[in-house]
């Protein structure tokens, strides 16, 4: 789930990414300036070599909307699917649960082997 998360959110990235570049938007600082400086002057030839074309962004607004829908979808997925794991983790804590095991363990052991030695002096 989280892998398909985070494959979302880097194509949502890539999308916005080539939109600004599209809307040949002025980026806010000059590291990002001289990136996209440096991906232009390659990217022309990429794109020739790799027989991809830059997609037209006629309906950018529904893409977008459709790539934030896949985004929450697949991090509502995960939630519904590790919610009962984090729960009963959480339960566990607060119940101090691996410290009454332990407990109990030693005390059962304790009487096995008081009932032994009772057993033993008899």
């Amino acid at each position: 789930m989280i892998n398909d998360t985070t494959r979302h959110a880097f194509n949502f990235l890539k999308f916005i990414f080539l939109l600004a570049r599209h809307r040949d938007g002025r980026p806010p600082n000059n590291d990002i300036q001289q990136a996209r400086g440096f991906i232009n002057s390659h990217l022309e030839d990429y794109l020739c070599s790799a027989n991809n074309e830059l997609p037209l962004f006629l309906y950018a607004q529904q893409s977008s909307s459709y790539e934030g829908a896949k985004i929450y979808t697949a991090y509502i997925v995960n939630i519904k699917t590790t919610f009962a794991n984090h729960l009963r983790h959480i339960v566990n804590l607060l119940l101090n649960v691996k410290r009454r095991i332990k407990t109990m363990r030693l005390r059962a052991r304790l009487q096995q082997t008081f009932i032994g030695v009772a057993t033993h002096q008899e």
